[in-house]
């Protein structure tokens, strides 16, 4: 089922065997926000093409782009769990972040373990 603008409201959350109500500003704001997080997936994975086979921390991506940690762990965290573009990968390695803890290098699929 589809509205008149083309949205897909299928896909949206149920609440006991009713489809949840959603205004046309809501479904605007969410298609704009799908455009904004492609954008920034993209980037994300250029930070980690770039890094190569030595990986890249997710803080590390954060302070290249100028981004927030919210918005970055978050496309990243989609980017390693679509199962339709298995492009990054963790390397199995760890680098430190600036506060001394360790973390994950992520790296593309193609130069993980």
């Amino acid at each position: 089922m589809s509205d008149q603008l083309g949205f897909d409201f299928s896909a949206l959350p149920r609440r006991r065997n009713r489809m949840v109500n959603y205004r046309a500003t809501s479904r605007e704001a969410h298609r704009t926000r799908s455009d904004q997080s492609r954008i920034l997936d993209n980037l994300i994975i250029e930070e980690i093409r770039k890094a190569g086979p030595d990986g890249i921390t997710c803080q590390q991506i954060e302070i290249n782009l100028g981004r927030r940690h919210e918005s970055v762990s978050g496309n990243l965290s989609h980017i390693v769990n679509d199962d339709h573009r298995p492009l990054v990968r963790d390397s199995g390695k760890r680098g430190k972040v600036l506060s001394g803890r360790s973390a994950i290098l992520w790296v593309l699929a193609e130069y993980a373990a």
